[in-house]
């Protein structure tokens, strides 16, 4: 089933550069979990069409939308948003993710009312 996920990931990395792709993944919070949990789930789904990591371009998903407040106020606001920016900080383990993991925490760290998960 996840056989074409890697385009789809692409696809919404490209989507979400743009400011109206980054708002239509924040008006709904249940999307961008689900995204978030694919992105981190283990084990990942098989190498195909050249790519390592088919769900690699997820992780440029989540930083784009966290370039915008509200992308932040729901990854990292809230009771979850600790365990979230946590899930998100254990993916530096894994080299290839970590510039997209990095760009992702950056954007928080912007944000002083998403300091306290950050932290």
């Amino acid at each position: 089933r996840s056989g074409l996920a890697h385009w789809y990931a692409m696809l919404l990395a490209n989507i979400t550069t743009a400011k109206a792709g980054q708002e239509a993944l924040c008006a709904d919070e249940t999307m961008l979990r689900f995204l978030l949990a694919a992105f981190i789930s283990k084990p990942r789904p098989p190498a195909r069409t050249g790519y390592e990591d088919p769900l690699i371009f997820l992780g440029k998903v989540i930083g784009n939308v966290c370039a915008l407040e509200a992308g932040r106020r729901t990854l990292a606001g809230g009771e979850q948003g600790p365990g979230t920016v946590a899930a998100i900080v254990n993916e530096l383990a894994d080299r290839p993710r970590r510039h997209d993991v990095m760009s992702a925490l950056r954007n928080l760290s912007l944000d002083n009312e998403c300091h306290p998960a950050v932290v």
